[in-house]
């Protein structure tokens, strides 16, 4: 448990289980989770992710995604009323 790596907090573990399992159900719906990506809304199914984690995960995963900078202006002037 001393190790910096571990994740400690109990509410972060499940939701990385309920996660896990999500993904599973999500890939078995559409066919494969990629497929799913196409129109997904992660927010909405998976607990404790923030937008920067969907942007970062989509990223990772090989999604065409808007560079940094401008994914953070258009998440701003989201959250103050805009487009």
């Amino acid at each position: 448990m001393e190790g910096e790596r571990l994740i400690r907090n109990r509410r972060k573990i499940v939701a990385a289980v309920a996660n896990e399992r999500k993904l599973l159900e999500l890939a078995a719906e559409f066919d494969g989770f990629n497929k799913y990506l196409e129109a997904a809304a992660l927010k909405r199914y998976f607990s404790l992710t923030a937008d920067f984690g969907c942007y970062d995960f989509l990223y990772a995963v090989g999604r065409e995604v808007s560079p940094d900078d401008e994914w953070r202006k258009e998440m701003e002037a989201r959250r103050k009323g805009g487009k």
